[in-house]
């Protein structure tokens, strides 16, 4: 009989137990959640690589071939106009110039002495004591000299053209950008150099994927920020957006300009972020934050569901956005209830309430 009791007594007490547990295990965890269609953030940020690019750019290369014999300037080097950057080997073009020359000299002459006859044959011409036939011949003669003098200078002054385009000048004041010519090497005319950067700068280049390029037409406030110095933002406006995708990259070249042109600390080549603000209202994709997300052989979140209950869904992940969002491409629809963070804490079927909205009087939601 005692043995009977004892076993009623531990099997009510195990069962007292058991109530209790499940009752602390049904605590209502109160969440924090965000509802689809609801904008997070005041303003929509979309953020893209970007490189700084030069007013002006120019490619130098000579004008005539040659061989490279010397090179005066590297990359980064800072270079005013008319400066020398170049030289090829000079022997062939003097060579050629002092033959030109030597060919024009000598038909000058020839040229003015056939002048100075044919001005006495014309004037023994007009009173009649020679023939006509004796005059044109020495006309003709005179004709001849002054063509092949015009020809010998235009050769000459070709080979002393060939001769000065053997140096290679800077056209304006800039940095060297790129370099690709090198010493000893032997080049056609017109095989480029140097790239030369003018050191204003006003252009800003990004590419942008094709599902964001009408988005980008909507932008209300663009600004870049260098990856050396994030705490300062240079105000920027869209200049040109690209029909023709860059197939290398499979994006779309877009260039903004630089709000104030004078600014002293910026140059081509520097990288940076540029961030594109976008008006709420006319923006249509699902994001969430990314403490929503978790991952168990896919991507889900928790919906704050039927019955105050926590509900699994699996969601499909586009790119990362702005502000430590990410966009959701499907498995979520306007009006649903995600909880948006403590996602590692609870679980499917737990029961939760909602935090109640953050207030002047309610800071950090914790009432």
């Amino acid at each position: 009989m005692t043995k009977k009791w004892i076993s009623i007594f531990l099997i009510s007490s195990f069962c007292f137990l058991s109530c209790g547990k499940k009752a602390e295990e049904e605590r209502i965890r109160p969440v924090k959640i965000q509802e689809i269609g609801k904008e997070s953030s005041e303003e929509i940020i979309l953020e893209y690589p970007a490189s700084i690019q030069a007013k002006q750019e120019t490619v130098l290369s000579f004008q005539v071939a040659g061989k490279v014999e010397n090179i005066f300037v590297n990359v980064g080097d800072f270079v005013k106009k008319g400066q020398i950057l170049a030289k090829l080997e000079e022997q062939d073009y003097n060579l050629n110039m002092e033959a030109n020359r030597q060919k024009f000299e000598a038909s000058r002459a020839v040229a003015e002495n056939a002048k100075l006859q044919f001005e006495r044959v014309k004037t023994l011409y007009q009173n009649n004591a020679i023939a006509k036939k004796e005059y044109d011949t020495v006309l003709s003669q005179y004709k001849s000299a002054i063509a092949a003098e015009k020809a010998n200078q235009a050769a000459f002054s070709h080979s002393q053209n060939e001769f000065q385009y053997g140096v290679l000048r800077a056209s304006y004041d800039g940095f060297i950008s790129k370099k690709m010519g090198e010493v000893g090497s032997v080049i056609a005319a017109g095989t480029p150099i140097f790239v030369l950067s003018s050191k204003e700068v006003s252009e800003v280049a990004i590419q942008v994927g094709s599902k964001d390029l009408e988005k980008i037409k909507l932008g209300k406030d663009f600004h870049l920020i260098l990856d050396d110095d994030k705490t300062k933002h240079y105000p920027l406006h869209l200049k040109s957006v690209s029909s023709t995708p860059d197939m290398t990259k499979a994006s779309y070249p877009v260039l903004l300009e630089l709000i104030q042109q004078e600014e002293k600390n910026l140059y081509a080549g520097m990288s940076g972020t540029v961030h594109v603000v976008l008006p709420k209202e006319n923006m249509e994709e699902i994001r969430l934050p990314i403490s929503a997300i978790f991952e168990e052989n896919g991507s889900f979140v928790y919906l704050y569901g039927a019955n105050n209950r926590v509900e699994k869904r699996e969601v499909r992940l586009g790119e990362l956005r702005g502000n430590g969002e990410i966009q959701i491409l499907s498995g979520l629809k306007r009006g649903e209830k995600v909880i948006v963070a403590g996602v590692a804490t609870i679980h499917e079927g737990q029961a939760v309430k909602p935090l109640p909205p953050k207030t002047d009087t309610n800071v950090g939601n914790l009432l």
